[in-house]
C-alpha cells in the first residue's frame, strides 16, 4: 500500500507541473513547485500574526512571472482513495470535503485581512508659484467613486483552490468565492474540473471570480 504521505506529495507535484505547464504554454514543467512543508510554515506564522513571506498553500511559483500569477491563488491539493463530493453537497458544506474547505477559507481569510488595508488616495503637488496664500477650504464633500475598488483586497484578490482526486477519478477543484466580507469565504463555492481550472488560471482572477458558464454552490 502507498504511504499516504508519499501519495499526497507526488499529488502536488503533478499538480504543479500541470500548472507549469498551463502557464507556459506546455513549454516549461517547472514554473510551479511545491511549498516549503507544503506551506505549514505560512499556517503557523499567521496563526501567531506574524508578518509572512511564506506561501500559503501547497504549491508556489518558482520565477517572477509564475509568482506574480499565483499570489492570487491558495492551492490546496488533496488525493484519497475516495472522496464524498456528495456528502458535502447534501449536509451543506459538511463532511470531509466540508472541513478541508473550512481549513482553506481560513487560510484565505487570513491572506485577505493582510490585503484589506483602506486605498489612500495620493493628492498630486501642484506648483504654486511663490504663492503663500491659504487655499480657500473646499467645504463640498467628494463625491465616492463606486467604481474604483477601495481596498487593497479588491485590487489585490486572492482565490482559495482546493484540487483534489479520488482513485481512478478525474482530478476536480473547488474554488472558494468571496462574499462581501469580512468574513471573506465559507458560504460560495464552485465546481470546476481540474482542466476547465488550468484554462482560467493564466487570465486575471477575476474571471476565475465571475466563473460565467459555472454553477455557483451557496451554502448560508
Amino acid at each position: 500500500m502507498k504511504n499516504p504521505k508519499r501519495k499526497g506529495s507526488s499529488f502536488e507535484r503533478q499538480v504543479a507541473v500541470a500548472i507549469s505547464l498551463a502557464l507556459s504554454g506546455g513549454k516549461k514543467d517547472d514554473l510551479v513547485w511545491r511549498t516549503a512543508s507544503s506551506g505549514a510554515r505560512y499556517t503557523q506564522r499567521a496563526k501567531k500574526g506574524k508578518g509572512n513571506s511564506s506561501s500559503a498553500g501547497d504549491v508556489e511559483g518558482t520565477t517572477a512571472e509564475s509568482k506574480k500569477i499565483l499570489r492570487h491563488y491558495i492551492i490546496e491539493c488533496k488525493h484519497y482513495q475516495s472522496i464524498n463530493l456528495g456528502e458535502w453537497l447534501t449536509s451543506r458544506g459538511k463532511g470531509q470535503v466540508g472541513g478541508w474547505l473550512d481549513k482553506l477559507c481560513k487560510s484565505g481569510e487570513a491572506e485577505a485581512k493582510n490585503r484589506t488595508a483602506p486605498k489612500i488616495k495620493e493628492e498630486s503637488e501642484s506648483d504654486s508659484g511663490g504663492d503663500t496664500t491659504a487655499p480657500k477650504e473646499d467645504t463640498k464633500a467628494p463625491k465616492e467613486d463606486t467604481k474604483a475598488p477601495k481596498t487593497s483586497f479588491e485590487r489585490d484578490p486572492v482565490v482559495p483552490v482546493l484540487v483534489f482526486r479520488a482513485n481512478n477519478r478525474p482530478v476536480q477543484c473547488i474554488v472558494c468565492l468571496p462574499n462581501d466580507g469580512p468574513p471573506f469565504f465559507g458560504k460560495r463555492f464552485v465546481l470546476m474540473t481540474f482542466l476547465e481550472f488550468l484554462a482560467l488560471i493564466k487570465t486575471p482572477p477575476v474571471n476565475v471570480l465571475q466563473h460565467k458558464g459555472f454553477v455557483e454552490i451557496c451554502f448560508s
